[in-house]
């Protein structure tokens, strides 16, 4: 699922507003880095909405202070908040202004990789694969026939624009084995500590032997990522291995196992308001209620596909009571 490729790229885009401001800053600038932490508090607690909004605050007090650098910070933040919502369009303008700005300022040699990656990831949700790669390829490194990097890879930045590039060739299935082996070497020499880019990892090991037909090793390698992503309480990647393990009980006619997953995976996508990922399981629900006879659920899941299709609002909690069981 597309939007579960941009959490991982959270590490990378945020921590430059992570730190604490010196205490001998003035007080408009301590008040917009507070801002910013905070909004990195709540984007790490799955809470996009109040991140977006703060972030939104740390971007205006830093405008009214003509700071660049804060701007841009600001910018890539909310560009990123939006979109694990996927609110692509939305992002995508958010990121060609922070760009525009940053070149005007020569800010280039800080942010421009980041933007980079993240212009990559909108153009991608908007199905412009074509933009998509043109902004990967000066990330990438480049590779020998047995998949080992020969050139460096452009720190978390980079690692991230790998995973991007392997996600987009198992959404073609094609070449996506390469890019798999490719990814396992970067992680090897470049990101051995990085437990969401492992659990990343272990998904894309589990969906290509999902595709070989050994489903014994894609639920091995999916149930390593799962207790990864519960280990850092990390929603979105929680939710998109269940619903990874949802569409393999599918595939196996487990009807039963894969409602339970997909509506575990649909609560979460309601729960950080992502509108791509549940889009994903209603749709995957519905044929499973089509599968067991349950017509009348199926139509449910089906209109509120409809729903999050738009651009109107959702009333969240009123899609989870009536596509969701009562625990």
């Amino acid at each position: 699922m597309r939007n579960a490729i941009v959490v991982l790229l959270a590490a990378a885009l945020l921590a430059g507003c992570a730190g604490s401001p010196p205490q001998t800053a003035p007080a408009s600038v301590r008040s917009a880095e507070r801002y910013l932490r905070n909004g990195v508090q709540a984007f790490h607690d799955s809470d996009y909405a109040g991140a977006a909004a703060l972030f939104g605050k740390a971007h205006g007090l830093y405008r009214s202070l003509d700071h660049g650098e804060g701007m841009a910070l600001a910018a890539i933040n909310l560009a990123e908040t939006a979109l694990l919502m996927g609110s692509y369009a939305r992002a995508d303008t958010q990121i060609r202004a922070a760009d525009a700005m940053v070149t005007a300022r020569g800010l280039q040699a800080r942010f421009g990789t980041r933007l980079a990656l993240l212009e990559a990831t909108a153009a991608y949700g908007l199905d412009d694969k074509e933009r998509a790669l043109a902004r990967l390829a000066p990330l990438l490194p480049a590779f020998a026939a047995d998949h080992r990097p020969t050139s460096p890879v452009q720190g978390d930045v980079g690692v991230a624009a790998v995973v991007l590039r392997t996600r987009m060739a198992f959404d073609a299935a094609e070449g996506e084995s390469n890019w798999m082996y490719r990814l396992e070497n970067v992680v090897r020499k470049d990101a051995p500590d990085d437990a969401m880019v492992r659990a990343r990892l272990w998904r894309f090991q589990g969906l290509l032997a999902q595709r070989a037909g050994d489903n014994a090793l894609a639920r091995e390698r999916f149930e390593a990522a799962l207790a990864l992503y519960r280990q850092h309480a990390n929603r979105p990647g929680t939710a998109a291995v269940l619903y990874e393990f949802g569409q393999l009980a599918v595939a196996m006619q487990q009807w039963g196992e894969a409602q339970d997953y997909l509506e575990r995976a649909l609560y979460i996508h309601t729960w950080i308001l992502d509108r791509p990922g549940a889009v994903l399981s209603l749709q995957a629900l519905a044929e499973v209620h089509q599968a067991t006879g349950a017509e009348g659920q199926a139509r449910v899941a089906a209109h509120w596909t409809d729903a999050l299709r738009g651009n109107g609002a959702v009333n969240w909690p009123e899609l989870r009571d009536q596509v969701i069981p009562a625990p």
